[in-house]
């Protein structure tokens, strides 16, 4: 038998019907779903071109961060021959993901290659607010 987890806090609805508290779990239910769609088209035509999971064999960080930028300027300027906003999305959301997977130790600590040990701490915040007048 499988044991259920209980983090011991509860909340009781109006009619009467008790659950384990969902804070601090996140809230899927607040999700864009057109969105989520939109990039979903995305990763679904990325496995047609290249393969499925394919990105998940690992890929630099900063092609994830590159690319979202290109993505990113492109729709700022409207360009209309992709959908430049959802790739861009789908970009940082590979990147997050990559990110994370590296961390785990589930893929290897050189795919890490933006140069952010060159800010640590607060030091960009604080040339930016020094330099910049931005918070």
């Amino acid at each position: 038998m499988t044991e259920m987890k209980d983090s011991g806090e509860r909340t009781q609805f109006d009619g009467g019907s008790i659950r384990e508290d969902a804070s601090g779990k996140g809230m899927p239910s607040l999700l864009q779903l057109i969105s989520i769609m939109k990039v979903s088209q995305v990763a679904e035509n990325g496995a047609i071109k290249y393969a499925k999971d394919n990105w998940r064999k690992g890929q630099p960080l900063s092609r994830y961060l590159d690319s979202a930028m290109r993505h990113l300027f492109k729709f700022t300027m409207n360009w209309k021959d992709e959908e430049h906003l959802s790739m861009c999305i789908w970009n940082l959301m590979s990147l997050q993901e990559t990110q994370a997977m590296i961390e785990m130790g589930k893929l290897p600590s050189e795919l890490n290659d933006i140069p952010n040990e060159f800010f640590k701490g607060d030091d960009m915040s604080k040339l930016m607010e020094e330099n910049l007048g931005l918070k």
